[in-house]
């Protein structure tokens, strides 16, 4: 009984450390359980459907990574169209409860009432006017119920007549609400000079 309970426990371990091999596991109870000529053939599919189902999984996974990028990036265009808008509430509402805000040259901003009220300020500053903005995403990673973005961006604004065009890099940790939509949990951004 000493003995058994051992492989059950290692079993339990294993599946909690590698989900991959649950399918596995299980084919190789099922061998464990046969006898005679049925052996073999249990052996054979238990290979054969555990190849498919390793060669399916980062396919899937693959196909749902995309589609998050593709809800992400719509986030963002939101954000772009509300800052052009001076629209704070909007901007807001696309950042999540524990939302931390890290703007560049300045202290980290924490929680969303915070980040909402530090929006509202810049909107009212006078010298905050509509641009344009270009990203380009360089990398792409989700983990769970978190999505990270790197990207960087060059974007075109005017003042006081002056057209003015800035480019930087930021990082954006995304994350998803119950509802399912996707919610800005960490943003941090900066401008490169350009060089002279």
């Amino acid at each position: 009984m000493a003995g058994h309970s051992s492989i059950t426990v290692e079993k339990s371990v294993a599946l909690r450390r590698h989900p991959y091999l649950t399918f596995e596991l299980l084919c190789c109870t099922s061998i464990q359980t046969s006898s005679g000529g049925d052996r073999l053939i249990r052996v054979r599919k238990c290979v054969v459907l555990t190849f498919l189902f390793l060669a399916v999984v980062p396919v899937l996974a693959k196909d749902n990574e995309a589609t998050i990028k593709v809800a992400v990036t719509e986030r963002y265009r939101q954000w772009i169209a509300a800052e052009n808008k001076k629209d704070a509430e909007a901007i807001t509402d696309l950042y999540d409860e524990n939302a931390v805000l890290m703007p560049k040259q300045e202290e980290p901003v924490i929680g969303k009432a915070a980040i909402g009220e530090y929006y509202r300020k810049l909107v009212a500053d006078p010298h905050f006017v509509p641009f344009t903005l270009t990203l380009q995403s360089n990398s792409f990673h989700v983990v769970g119920d978190i999505a990270i973005e790197t990207a960087d961006f060059d974007g075109v604004l005017t003042r006081n007549d002056k057209q003015i065009h800035f480019h930087g890099k930021n990082l954006i940790a995304w994350k998803k609400q119950k509802d399912g939509s996707w919610k800005i949990f960490r943003y941090m951004f900066d401008e490169i000079p350009s060089k002279k």
